[in-house]
């Protein structure tokens, strides 16, 4: 199998001269992507942020709420899927738990899903949590 099958990355952007580990890769593209997505939603208005083309679709900004909480949940998990993960990033807690966001943004915990992620459940539940 061709690296540029495994990674396109690479391909469109000519590849790289030194040597690049997955985890490496995975971090420069997760933090492109982030880079990307506060660009495109900057200048976004609070209506355009809340807009939902139907009742049962969620809005553009539950959609960056669910991004951010698998970002901080991810990077709290991470660390502990491996020794080695665990000895270079040390201990991780999340921000979400640490600094009592939902108490904070007075949100229902009980209807923000999976780890106050928004998995699992419905759009409507979701929509009046995180108003």
């Amino acid at each position: 199998m061709s690296v540029w099958y495994v990674y396109p990355y690479l391909h469109a952007t000519g590849g790289y001269t030194v040597a690049t580990t997955p985890m490496a890769l995975i971090h420069r593209n997760y933090r492109t992507t982030h880079q990307r997505i506060l660009s495109l939603v900057a200048q976004l208005s609070d209506a355009e942020l809340t807009w939902q083309p139907t009742p049962t679709t969620p809005s553009i900004g539950f959609h960056l709420w669910h991004l951010a909480r698998w970002a901080d949940h991810l990077q709290a998990a991470i660390p502990g899927m491996a020794p080695a993960l665990s000895e270079r990033f040390g201990t991780r807690h999340q921000i979400w738990v640490t600094d009592n966001l939902a108490a904070q943004w007075q949100l229902d915990g009980r209807s923000l899903g999976f780890d106050d992620t928004g998995m699992g459940h419905s759009a409507g539940k979701l929509k009046s949590s995180l108003r």
